[in-house]
């Protein structure tokens, strides 16, 4: 299913590499004000412990800038994820989702939003790195994903705050629930025997150095074959093997990687992006030859595999700061969804779920703009002694 605009206006094309190389910003236009928190069903990995996931792949339909200066434009292109801006205010401890849109970092050209208007109005040129930060407020982005967690789920009613009761439903005298992740362990919701459920499908919103953990271990899963299934074995001989990249558009050959002098870094980094091509002219991705030594025997062609083709062993573990990080200790050889879990491996709707927030919203937050509040930002520097705290904290 494809979420988004219409579909016919699509940029598709190239690896998961080469489309979250190329993939710089997400979509335009403002949400509602009463849309649902993302944090409801939000999947959150296991702090010092590991899930089985599986990544579900979809079509969200989304807008990149490109170009330079006055040539800058907007264009739209199907991502199997999603891509958006938090703000974090670290006096309020609010955040919202940016609604400047794909021109988010041209200040003449952005669509309102207060989380950009206070960044640029509070922004100093860090002196160590030379990167524009606030003391004020965050600009971060975030990569979301849809998931199947196979992990257990228990049916927990909504509970009110203020009252300490469950929020009831008016129109039929029921409560509110959630599906809410079993602790294992000493679970207060096995212990109250609360409906239980195998497996749930959620989103899941990362940094950009947990998303950079996915590209990494997508590697090592591109070793395998998703067509015969093969993975490297304990003598390590990977399955899928490169044999050339070319032009998808004129069949221009570029790297023959029997005989590149090319490191493997350096033609990741070719392929990994968007290429020129020296004779037809075009900007493409470039397409790559490969084999699959347990296929080419059987005389079909090999496919290398991608995220979407296993299932992830993942977890958080805590570092020294309150930042934590993301590690996949492994994946399953390429395969299908478990098929007692395959009425559950359906897209979400991401581009709902993650649209911008309202500018009444934004205001509801962060507070209304006043007139004093015009400068034009980054005169000066923040001494690398006096630098904002980053991150600034949780969503709230």
């Amino acid at each position: 299913m494809a979420f988004g605009k219409d579909p016919r206006l699509a940029v598709e094309g190239g690896s998961f590499r080469q489309q979250s190389q190329s993939f710089a910003s997400n979509r335009t236009g403002r949400g509602t004000k009463g849309r649902v928190p993302y944090f409801v069903n939000e999947y959150k990995p296991t702090l010092n412990g590991i899930d089985t996931i599986r990544l579900v792949k979809g079509a969200y339909l989304q807008q990149q800038a490109v170009g330079e200066g006055d040539k800058v434009e907007a264009i739209s292109m199907t991502m199997p994820y999603t891509k958006f801006t938090d703000h974090f205010h670290g006096g309020f401890e609010k955040s919202i989702i940016c609604s400047a849109g794909v021109f988010k970092n041209l200040k003449a050209k952005r669509d309102p939003c207060r989380g950009c208007d206070i960044f640029w109005e509070t922004a100093v040129r860090t002196e160590n790195t030379g990167r524009l930060e606030s003391p004020i407020m965050s600009r971060q982005e975030k990569y979301a994903f849809g998931v199947l967690d196979y992990s257990d789920y228990h049916k927990v009613e909504q509970m009110d705050r203020d009252t300490g009761k469950a929020r009831m439903n008016n129109r039929t005298n029921e409560p509110f629930f959630n599906w809410n992740k079993c602790d294992g362990q000493g679970c207060a919701n096995c212990a109250k025997g609360k409906e239980l459920k195998h497996g749930d499908m959620r989103h899941w919103s990362m940094s950009y150095t947990h998303f950079q953990a996915l590209r990494n271990a997508e590697l090592l899963i591109g070793n395998s074959c998703s067509r015969c299934g093969a993975y490297p074995g304990f003598d390590g001989v990977a399955p899928i093997q490169s044999l050339a990249w070319s032009c998808p558009n004129c069949g221009s050959p570029v790297i023959n990687v029997t005989t590149t002098e090319l490191k493997t870094d350096e033609m990741r980094n070719i392929t990994d992006s968007s290429h020129i091509c020296k004779d037809c002219k075009h900007e493409v991705f470039l397409t790559e030859l490969i084999t699959c030594t347990v296929c080419e025997p059987r005389g079909q062609q090999g496919l290398r595999a991608e995220l979407w083709d296993v299932d992830l062993k993942v977890g958080l573990t805590p570092t020294n700061t309150k930042a934590k990080t993301l590690t996949v200790s492994g994946f399953s050889p390429p395969r299908p969804v478990d098929p007692a879990y395959a009425h559950l491996a359906k897209p979400v709707d991401l581009i709902s779920i993650f649209t911008p927030d309202a500018w009444e919203f934004q205001i509801e937050r962060f507070g209304a703009p006043t007139p004093a509040a015009q400068r034009t930002p980054v005169t000066g520097t923040i001494p690398s002694t006096q630098q904002p705290a980053q991150p600034y904290g949780p969503k709230t």
